[in-house]
């Protein structure tokens, strides 16, 4: 993988590692994001970009990225990124999930807690 790291753990991607969207993912984000065409593509980058890992989750959000990775096994990248789950394999996007709604407060305290990424780039 050619990531960078920008500090305390957090990494930025590189050019040329955008996201790639499989057919059935442009449909859910269609269906369940309302996004057209090009904007899926900026929106699947950003995902997995800015999008919480799962290695800064806690309590009953990991289990809940848990359990998604034990129903999709060829799922190896998750993000949290708004309300929204994206399941990758590597860079290129299989699909996308609402956050159920009893996790989404869980999920926008740990992003809040977190230092922006552009802040610790220019550190």
């Amino acid at each position: 993988m050619h990531r960078y790291s920008c500090g305390q753990g957090l990494t930025m991607l590189k050019e040329e590692e955008k996201s790639a969207l499989t057919h059935h993912a442009r449909q859910r984000l269609k269906q369940r994001v309302g996004l057209n065409k090009k904007s899926a593509n900026r929106v699947a980058d950003r995902a997995l970009g800015l999008g919480l890992r799962h290695a800064e989750l806690k309590g009953s959000l990991i289990k809940y990225a848990n359990e998604l990775y034990l129903k999709n096994k060829n799922i190896n990248n998750l993000r949290i990124y708004g309300e929204h789950v994206y399941l990758f394999h590597d860079y290129v996007l299989i699909t996308v999930f609402h956050l159920p709604r009893n996790l989404k407060k869980i999920a926008h305290k740990i992003n809040n807690n977190r230092v922006p990424r552009e802040v610790l780039c220019q550190l």
